[in-house]
């Protein structure tokens, strides 16, 4: 069963359209924007269009921040599919969770077999693990570890759902070889038409390369690894009830950004030095999603929890301290994060 949220929308999946059908979504009242410090710099970050219609979460948006010079890049979260990783680690590829992707390994088939109406429970689909973690990523398993051949295993991906949550639909998945800076991969749909054979060359400015299996394409996704700390998007969450969700919240750059939550009392006069005692959390969601928490009132409303706090490095090694101080604009919308940050001195 899928669960739909942010924080506390547990929500299932034939709940939730019965909930679309029956127009039970209250409207929110406009809340209004607390102040940030004047001496802090402030961020609000679109992520899109609440659909009040649908009564649910659809932002598109991915928006990657740079907190040195303030820069946002905004992406359609149904930009890309794939992320392929080369570089001194092993070589990973990550599925796009922002949509709800997922994978499973088929058995008993080969690629451009008829595998059409794919019914999910007849599947162990998967999605990756919201740490970002090389190892915990769900097609890990295509190359064998010790020869590095690919063990030419048949996956059936789930592109998850578009922003007015339709189903994106299925294609089979063959990763075939890496050699060099080139991944070789083939795929089809569902039905095993239309096979397509790849050869994916590394993007020289991002550690990841992003390929479309909608498109058929490279697509220009992230900023270059320098020029981005956090990106704000969907992901795929499994809490430890075994339940996965689909939250919005904020991820590290894993290449080159470390974060870390504070205790609220070590802010005030905190310097560079004291930031020492804390060691930097592994995962990228180390900062992730529950510093907001969604209430079913009435009014329905989402509270942000100004009182949590984060030390972020950023992509040139800079400390900063950061909170969130809401989830609206100033007209009410949700879905625009506002965070206070400033750079923690000496």
């Amino acid at each position: 069963m899928i669960r739909f949220g942010i924080h506390d929308f547990r929500w299932g999946l034939p709940l939730l359209l019965i909930g679309l059908a029956s127009g039970c979504f209250r409207p929110e009242s406009p809340l209004p924007l607390r102040s940030p410090a004047p001496d802090l710099n402030q961020l609000s970050v679109p992520l899109g269009t609440w659909i009040e219609s649908l009564g649910t979460v659809t932002f598109g948006n991915q928006v990657y921040v740079d907190l040195g010079t303030g820069q946002q890049t905004i992406r359609s979260r149904q930009a890309w599919d794939l992320a392929f990783a080369f570089g001194e680690k092993a070589p990973a590829i990550f599925l796009n969770t922002a949509n709800y992707a997922q994978a499973a390994l088929v058995t008993g088939a080969s690629l451009g077999a008829d595998l059409s109406p794919v019914r999910p429970t007849d599947y162990a689909f998967r999605f990756d693990s919201a740490s970002g973690g090389w190892d915990e990523t769900v097609l890990a398993g295509w190359q064998d570890p010790l020869t590095g051949d690919s063990r030419q295993q048949l996956w059936l991906v789930d592109l998850g759902f578009d922003t007015l949550l339709m189903p994106r639909g299925f294609r089979q998945l063959v990763i075939d070889s890496l050699v060099g800076e080139r991944y070789y991969f083939r795929y089809a749909l569902a039905d095993g038409g239309a096979i397509q054979s790849v050869v994916l060359p590394k993007n020289p400015e991002t550690s990841l390369t992003y390929f479309s299996l909608e498109r058929g394409e490279a697509v220009a996704v992230a900023p270059p690894d320098e020029a981005w700390d956090l990106v704000f998007t969907y992901y795929a969450y499994r809490y430890p009830d075994g339940i996965p969700y689909w939250l919005t919240g904020a991820l590290t750059n894993p290449y080159r950004v470390k974060a870390r939550e504070i205790p609220r009392e070590a802010v005030e006069d905190l310097a560079l030095a004291d930031t020492a005692i804390w060691g930097w959390a592994e995962g990228r969601d180390e900062i992730g999603f529950d510093w907001k928490e969604y209430l079913f009132g009435p009014p329905a409303r989402y509270e942000t929890d100004t009182n949590r706090h984060y030390l972020l490095r950023d992509a040139e090694g800079l400390v900063y301290r950061l909170r969130f101080l809401d989830f609206y604009n100033a007209d009410g919308e949700r879905g625009f994060p506002l965070m206070e940050y400033a750079p923690v001195l000496p």
